[in-house]
């Protein structure tokens, strides 16, 4: 990053910053020694006052203030609601629709599709059906 101020090019980045503005006070500390006569001073007063604007500078860009903290929509999905309409429809021992038509979505029979899900729900607690953070029931295996 450049900054300009009184037209002396400061370049900040990332860790050498640091070693950068270290110059600058070694810099204006061996000008403090040096000067001797009005043109020296006024340099080193210059210098001293272009410190002061850049660490001003610095002083803002490093805190920028608070963060507002970010509000998110609950967009209510009827979860329980869609899972007992799938358990119903293709579950249930009295089902809407018949083997034949869940094959045909599914592309397995029943009996493998629900061994695959106990076995994932067995294996992996991402499976498994928990109750969310407002105690809600959370999506299903199926």
């Amino acid at each position: 990053m450049l900054l300009i101020s009184n037209g002396v090019l400061i370049t900040i980045a990332g860790d050498s910053s640091h070693r950068r503005w270290s110059f600058f006070r070694q810099r204006a500390n061996i000008v403090e020694e040096e000067s001797s006569d009005d043109s020296d001073k006024d340099l080193y007063a210059f210098e001293q006052h272009e410190m002061q604007n850049a660490t001003q500078i610095l002083t803002t860009m490093a805190s920028p203030g608070p963060v507002q903290p970010r509000t998110c929509i609950n967009i209510h999905r009827d979860r329980e609601m869609a899972h007992n309409d799938l358990v119903r429809d293709y579950f249930a021992p009295n089902c809407t629709y018949p083997p034949h038509m869940f094959r045909r979505r599914f592309r397995m029979r029943q009996e493998l599709f629900l061994r695959i899900k106990d076995d994932l729900e067995a294996t992996y607690t991402y499976f498994q059906r928990l109750p969310d953070c407002t105690g809600r029931l959370g999506l299903s295996a199926i």
